[in-house]
């Protein structure tokens, strides 16, 4: 195992990869997700294919070992300059080294280089370790709150961080 934490971006080629982790992040966190591990463990191959295409995955590994995935889009956004985090997850093994950080960052920069001047994503108000993640990392809660699509007896507030006139650091 190394000690240095590399960012990539994921491909086509990596939708079983994509699916593993995903999978595991869903049964080891649900209330973190909009979706469910249920839903998700049903995906055909080319479901899978389409989600890591039709999203900007990131995967966080310290050598082989997996250490966490998040992903970007433009989609599911109020404006044409905001940009869309969304299945942050880090392995339990790896949270509180830096990696949930690299990995918005890591879309931060994405989000930056394809024209976004806001990114948002939406936080389920009743998982404080996140809302303290997003807040440490200049997220602001919105007046806009939802129910949690998974579990619509909670609910989640959308949170925006401004991002314009930022450079991107060339992560990810």
């Amino acid at each position: 195992m190394t000690d240095r934490l590399d960012l990539r971006v994921l491909g086509e080629e990596d939708w079983e990869l994509l699916r593993q982790l995903r999978l595991k992040a869903l049964a080891h966190d649900p209330a973190a997700f909009a979706s469910t591990f249920a839903s998700e463990q049903r995906f055909t191959e080319a479901q899978w294919r389409a989600l890591v295409t039709g999203w900007t995955w990131f995967l966080a590994a310290y050598g082989s070992a997996h250490a966490g995935i998040a992903a970007g889009t433009a989609l599911y956004v109020d404006s044409v300059d905001e940009r869309h985090l969304l299945g942050l997850w880090v392995d339990p093994q790896w949270r509180r080294r830096g990696v949930a950080h690299a990995l918005v960052e890591a879309v931060t920069d994405w989000a930056v280089r394809d024209g976004g001047r806001w990114l948002s994503l939406w936080v389920a108000d009743d998982n404080m370790p996140a809302r303290a993640l997003y807040a440490t990392l200049g997220f602001r809660a919105t007046d806009r709150v939802q129910p949690v699509p998974s579990a619509p007896h909670r609910t989640e507030t959308l949170h925006l961080k401004e991002i314009s006139g930022r450079e991107a650091t060339g992560a990810g």
